[in-house]
């Protein structure tokens, strides 16, 4: 990390100031971000993403562990291994740990077949929105 710049200790830190400033200039003509690591006056920069607000990503149970990318997730993306039950509970606890209802915390099952009661049985869990 030191041969990158970055300090261990502050990495957390670091990478949830980058990542505040680039939802920032994704969404803003004249951005603007003053953090402790990340600090910059107004300025303009595109193309901007074509999804709106901006593209949407996440990850599996380790989105649960570190509460810096729960911070500044904004879906979630569990792969289809186990029950559906389980799913459901990482979800759950995703969501909890977003602070948002289900509607507004996407969740797309990756791996999932295109089988009708698979695909219902993680729906009536509350394993996706």
């Amino acid at each position: 990390m030191a041969n990158h710049g970055t300090k261990f200790e502050t990495r957390h830190k670091l990478a949830r100031e980058k990542v505040e400033a680039m939802k920032e200039i994704w969404r803003k003509s004249k951005p603007e971000y003053h953090g402790e690591m990340v600090n910059f006056d107004p300025m303009m920069t595109w193309p901007k993403p074509i999804q709106k607000p901006y593209r949407r990503s996440g990850s599996a149970a380790p989105f649960l562990r570190c509460a810096p990318r729960v911070r500044y997730g904004d879906g979630w993306m569990p792969h289809r291994r186990g029950p559906s039950t389980k799913r459901a509970r990482h979800a759950a606890g995703v969501r909890q740990a977003h602070g948002r209802s289900r509607p507004r915390m996407p969740v797309t099952i990756w791996g999932a077949k295109e089988d009708e009661d698979m695909l219902k049985a993680d729906r009536d869990a509350g394993s996706c929105a």
